[in-house]
């Protein structure tokens, strides 16, 4: 490992002579100043190992770069001599906060969080469950069902496994927790959720930020192409595709072509 300082700071040639080596190391240290026409001062710290310290440090040096474990072919270049093994960069807090870094992966430690800043602002966070906020910090998306929630200002997208129930959904001011679907916000909310082959298209109306949401299916189209508007089970007859509004339940329902005509809007409507 080779540290560079300016002259003024610190005169290595006369501090050389201060230096011993410690004990425990194994092997041979070797301590080398260097005087370069660019007026720098180095030292090279080269073949220790001392295993009741945990120092480790082999490779080369040339000129300005750095090699651990190997000869460098850039500035800092970190190898791990084992077969099989990638060499990784380790920044840690303590014993059990920490980040590895690889040639292919970032492995954060613990229930730490992995967050990206730019001009020290927050952009992105991945928390320990897998959860993914953009601008945002993921909510507490449910657990224990396999889900997965990307988290976006006004919205999010989730996906969710129990079992043989496979769903994909985009909501609106909502996040599905432990205990079901809660507002993001207070205000209204909206989904659109994709699972057994079928869209449901759901909508709630304003609620308080944490509260539990009742949904309302506004629209749903089946998966053998029937759509109904106001109802959950639209009829699926032989040989035909049904548009079907509003059910049992509704008191009249009402099918409106509307033009620029002045005599007003064609309506079919039941009663």
């Amino acid at each position: 490992m080779t540290v560079k300082v300016s002259k003024p700071a610190l005169n290595l040639r006369e501090e050389l002579a201060n230096l011993r080596k410690p004990s425990g190391i194994a092997g041979e240290a070797v301590l080398r100043a260097d005087t370069t026409a660019d007026a720098r001062e180095a030292v090279e710290l080269s073949n220790v190992a001392d295993s009741a310290t945990g120092v480790d440090v082999s490779g080369t040096v040339t000129a300005d770069d750095l090699g651990i474990g190997c000869t460098p072919s850039r500035k800092a270049h970190i190898t791990e001599p084992s077969s099989g093994t990638d060499g990784q960069l380790r920044l840690a807090y303590d014993a059990t906060n920490y980040a590895d870094y690889s040639y292919y992966s970032i492995d954060v430690a613990a229930s730490n969080p992995f967050v990206i800043k730019t001009g020290g602002s927050e952009r992105m966070r991945i928390d320990s469950s897998g959860n993914l906020g953009l601008g945002v910090t993921p909510e507490s998306w449910n657990t224990g069902d396999y889900v997965t929630g990307f988290d976006m200002e006004g919205g999010a997208i989730f996906s969710y496994k129990n079992g043989a129930n496979l769903q994909f959904n985009l909501l609106s001011n909502s996040y599905y927790s432990n205990a079901g679907y809660r507002y993001s916000n207070s205000g209204s909310a909206s989904a659109h959720e994709i699972s057994n082959g079928g869209h449901y298209f759901k909508v709630a109306p304003s609620g308080t930020a944490g509260s539990l949401i009742s949904w309302n299916t506004a629209m749903k189209i089946d998966n053998s192409g029937n759509v109904g508007i106001g109802c959950t089970s639209p009829r699926n007859d032989a040989n035909f595709k049904t548009l079907q509004i509003g059910d049992s339940s509704a008191a009249a329902s009402q099918l409106v072509l509307d033009d620029n005509d002045s005599n007003g809007p064609w309506r079919i409507i039941s009663n």
